[in-house]
């Protein structure tokens, strides 16, 4: 492996406890299940029941996970904050606050399981080696993105903490994979002990951006926004490799 790079595996441990409402679809389960998280008293307790319990009940699940990781010569770090799908950046502040402290680096790459680089991490991210962030897509965001205010009242909640901490309540949206934070920037998160509850690709965007980092948008053009069913092909990523980066990607290519 590249001495320069470090891999941290996360794996997001999400509860699947919910409410026991006899056939409720789950699109309203969801929905509930956000909605009781804007209750920093729910978030915090079914994050403490939530540990306990998944890592009883998918305990093979986990173990056999951890075991696959460890024999490429890498740690798992399982996360357990609830709604993992959505908080996907509460879990990255968590593994530095209880982690990351610990490793000598000065930026964060996130790549999902759904990504593919055809060219080295550091010939990619180093023409935006003057930010402290950068994001796929990241711009001001415009009322009709779907998680402009989903779930219920998102865009309140961040404008609300921006305007708290007297900061530009200029709300910002982007897309999770790829993106990257330097290390200052995950110091400052990890002071935090609350954040906005929002979709993670509007979340840390705006509060990245509104504590006054300088962020940049990736110019990743084969990171798709939209999530195709069947994925980039593999001809597709041969004729394109110059791009350098793919998402979304399903199989094991060789390439």
């Amino acid at each position: 492996m590249n001495p320069e790079v470090t891999i941290v595996p996360v794996f997001g441990v999400s509860q699947t406890i919910t409410l026991p409402i006899p056939k409720l679809p789950k699109r309203y389960r969801d929905a509930f299940n956000w909605e009781a998280c804007k209750s920093h008293f729910l978030f915090e307790a079914t994050k403490a029941v939530n540990k306990p319990v998944e890592s009883f009940r998918r305990r093979s699940e986990l173990r056999a996970t951890s075991v696959f990781v460890r024999k490429l010569g890498l740690d798992l770090y399982l996360d357990f904050t609830p709604i993992g799908k959505i908080n996907q950046d509460l879990a990255i502040i968590n593994w530095f606050r209880q982690q990351g402290r610990k490793s000598d680096f000065d930026f964060l790459v996130y790549f999902e399981y759904d990504m593919l680089a055809t060219r080295p991490i550091r010939e990619l991210y180093s023409p935006y080696l003057g930010y402290d962030a950068g994001f796929v897509g990241y711009r001001v965001s415009e009322p009709s993105w779907t998680w402009y205010d989903l779930p219920s009242g998102a865009k309140n909640s961040v404008e609300k903490w921006l305007q708290k901490h007297r900061f530009p309540s200029v709300i910002y949206r982007s897309f999770f994979p790829g993106h990257f934070l330097s290390r200052g920037v995950l110091e400052r998160l990890a002071k935090e002990n609350r954040f906005p509850n929002a979709f993670n690709e509007m979340r840390l965007a705006s509060v990245v951006t509104g504590l006054g980092f300088r962020v940049s948008r990736l110019d990743f053009p084969a990171v798709h926004v939209t999530i195709e069913a069947e994925g980039i092909s593999e001809s597709e990523i041969r004729e394109n490799s110059r791009l350098g980066v793919f998402h979304p990607v399903y199989g094991d290519f060789n390439v």
